[in-house]
Parts: C-alpha cells; sequence; structure tokens
C-alpha cells in the first residue's frame, strides 16, 4: 500500500482537472502549466480564464464539505457555489435568454430562467 505524505495534494490534481474540463465546455480556457504554476507560486492571477479555473476547483472542495455535513443540494449551496466559483455575491440569474452553444452555434442547453423556477425545484438528498 502507497502512503502519500499529502493525501489532499493528490486529490487537489484531480479536482483541478475537473475544474480545467467542465470549464471548457463554457469556453474558459487555460493551460495546464499556468495552472500549476498558479497553484505552486504566490503570484497574482492575471489570466481571468485561469483565476476562474482555481475558483472552480475551490468551489468542488466547498461543495464537498458543505455535502459532508448536510447531504442535501439546495438552492442556496448552488448559489453559495457560484459565488465561490465567480468570486462574487451574486444571486440567481435574473435575465432570461442563456443558453450554452457548441461552436458550430448551435444552442446545446438552456438552463432553466427566473428565481421562482429554480426555487420551486426539489432539493437532492446523497445517502
Amino acid at each position: 500500500m502507497i502512503n502519500l505524505p499529502n493525501p489532499r495534494l493528490f486529490l487537489d490534481t484531480i479536482h483541478l482537472q475537473e475544474a480545467k474540463a467542465s470549464s471548457e465546455i463554457e469556453n474558459i480556457i487555460t493551460t495546464n502549466d499556468d495552472l500549476y504554476q498558479l497553484v505552486i507560486s504566490e503570484k497574482k492571477i492575471e489570466n481571468s480564464a485561469t483565476k476562474e479555473v482555481l475558483s472552480y476547483k475551490d468551489a468542488l472542495w466547498l461543495g464537498l464539505e458543505r455535502l459532508d455535513s448536510r447531504p442535501f443540494i439546495t438552492t442556496n449551496l448552488c448559489i453559495e457555489i457560484v459565488q465561490c466559483i465567480k468570486q462574487n455575491t451574486a444571486g440567481i440569474r435574473v435575465t432570461p435568454g442563456t443558453t450554452l452553444s457548441n461552436t458550430k452555434g448551435e444552442v446545446i442547453y438552456t438552463p432553466a430562467s427566473g428565481e421562482n423556477v429554480i426555487r420551486e425545484k426539489h432539493f437532492c438528498q446523497f445517502s
């Protein structure tokens, strides 16, 4: 059996790769070099895409910690996670018409719109 001196560092790398891949779906592109250089350095983050990917990784950890203490995905938890990614205190998006498109410009996903619609959705429980 291998004993890692810092298992969180290994898991952090996995979360960082997940954050990078998930961000690419939203056309937020950065490189592994930029990510790892910023993770190990004390430099100020200048590249906005890299900054958002690092925030996404932090949001993954935040979500896992919250689910450990309360195994429910709620609207407020989702808001807290997005605030962590975006580094702001915004709530649910109120501007209608948000879509995700592929490289051909075809709409591939239209998220729910409107705070009332989103808040009426039921939460999920994990066991």
